[in-house]
């Protein structure tokens, strides 16, 4: 099961990509692109995960995925997601419960960032 949050733009569709993906950045997250167009957004170590589960403390692994597409009103859509069958299996409930507060904290600063910027119009959460 996948929590996703959606943050709808206006405005500059790159300065929106730039702003989301800085917030990830600073969050300490790796961002990667991948194949499908979308981007892989790590940060931890699968390592201490493995071996110390959610005790792995800030080296507890934590991946999301981020993707960008247009709707039909020409608004860029920013979607975060996260799988958190992957998180309880690799760091226990505790690391569950350590990625979904990542999680929010990210979905916080992104829309606290779109905001300031004036480019938020909207979120969705599924």
């Amino acid at each position: 099961m996948a929590t996703t949050h959606d943050f709808f733009l206006t405005g500059d569709h790159e300065q929106g990509r730039g702003i989301v993906l800085d917030a990830l950045r600073g969050q300490g997250f790796a961002v990667t692109p991948a194949p499908n167009g979308a981007f892989t957004v790590q940060r931890g170590s699968t390592a201490m995960t493995v071996l110390f589960g959610g005790l792995a403390g800030s080296q507890l692994r934590i991946t999301f995925l981020l993707r960008f597409q247009v709707d039909q009103e020409g608004r860029l859509v920013a979607r975060l997601s996260r799988d958190q069958v992957g998180a309880a299996v690799s760091g226990g409930a505790i690391g569950a419960s350590k990625a979904k507060a990542v999680f929010e904290q990210c979905v916080a600063d992104i829309g606290g960032r779109l905001r300031a910027a004036q480019l938020f119009a909207g979120e969705l959460r599924q």
